[in-house]
């Protein structure tokens, strides 16, 4: 048995548990999990990982690298980011490429790897954003998959800004990208929810229990984001198409989820680090507004 790299002496890490073993690799892929007796296992290059797990590579599919937002861009760009990927065993990363209303999808995605592509140091993907759904963004879809982007993402929210899908629109995307071996994510908040709370927020300001920031979180609770979520698992089910969730941060997430799935629904979800490790108590702070995102941190 020849390879390219074997991992000598460590401790491998798997869905199966931690064992004593070598790993041998070739051609950039895990090609076999040795005993570490065996003996005719030779390769070009052996390093020493004694005493060390051996962990899979992370896949983070969750990333906004120079992401230009609110009058400002994201402090890490592509270089720095992958970088950092990289340090920490994130082996592949999924950004982005949201087009404008009236750009096609493809040209958003060129753009984007041509900001990513001199830069990134492991493997990346990116996210299809649908913006607006017309027959001309339909007849992308098909294409986008076939080139290696069989991932969009739809948002239930953002009216002003033009970015939001309407049911019927996320129905059809779930159909046609489903046919096609695709799957449609969404932003899972209720624009018109949203909307009222905030009117009404707005028209009594000096609420006692909404100083400052909190407001944040008070007008936008729990059941906004668990609505959307369950009206997006029904148009999936509908459509039988293939679902995510992104940055799912409801405790009655998950609830959906497992009731739906065990109906027979394809759908999956995400959380993000904030909503683990950080509670709405933060927005009372004078800085709360660095801890602002949608959907909000809630609750411990």
């Amino acid at each position: 048995m020849h390879f390219d790299i074997i991992l000598k002496g460590g401790r491998l890490v798997s869905s199966g548990g931690v064992v004593r073993a070598d790993l041998g690799i070739r051609g950039e892929k895990v090609a076999a999990i040795l005993a570490p007796s065996t003996n005719d296992a030779q390769a070009r290059e052996v390093i020493d990982v004694s005493g060390k797990l051996v962990l899979p590579g992370v896949i983070d599919v969750h990333t906004h690298f120079e992401l230009p937002f609110c009058g400002t861009v994201s402090a890490d760009d592509f270089a720095s980011g992958s970088r950092s990927a990289a340090l920490g065993g994130v082996t592949c990363f999924i950004d982005f490429a949201i087009p404008a209303k009236t750009q096609p999808i493809q040209e958003a995605v060129a753009e984007r790897r041509a900001l990513a592509d001199p830069k990134v140091v492991v493997d990346y993907g990116l996210h299809a954003g649908i913006t607006s759904w017309n027959p001309d963004r339909a007849a992308e879809i098909p294409a986008l998959i076939a080139a290696g982007h069989p991932t969009f993402k739809m948002f239930m929210i953002y009216r002003d800004q033009g970015f939001m899908a309407g049911d019927a629109e996320i129905f059809q995307a779930l159909r046609l990208a489903t046919l096609h071996g695709g799957m449609v994510g969404v932003h899972a908040e209720s624009n018109d929810l949203l909307e009222l709370l905030q009117a009404e927020y707005a028209a009594n300001p000096e609420h006692p229990n909404a100083p400052g920031c909190y407001a944040h979180a008070l007008t936008r609770p729990p059941f906004t984001e668990s609505e959307a979520i369950a009206r997006a698992i029904n148009l999936a089910e509908a459509a039988e198409g293939k679902l995510y969730i992104f940055h799912m941060a409801v405790a009655r997430g998950p609830e959906l989820l497992t009731e739906a799935r065990a109906r027979g629904v394809d759908v999956r979800a995400e959380t993000c680090p904030q909503y683990l490790l950080l509670d709405d108590e933060l927005f009372k702070r004078p800085d709360g507004h660095r801890f602002a995102t949608c959907p909000p941190v809630r609750t411990p």
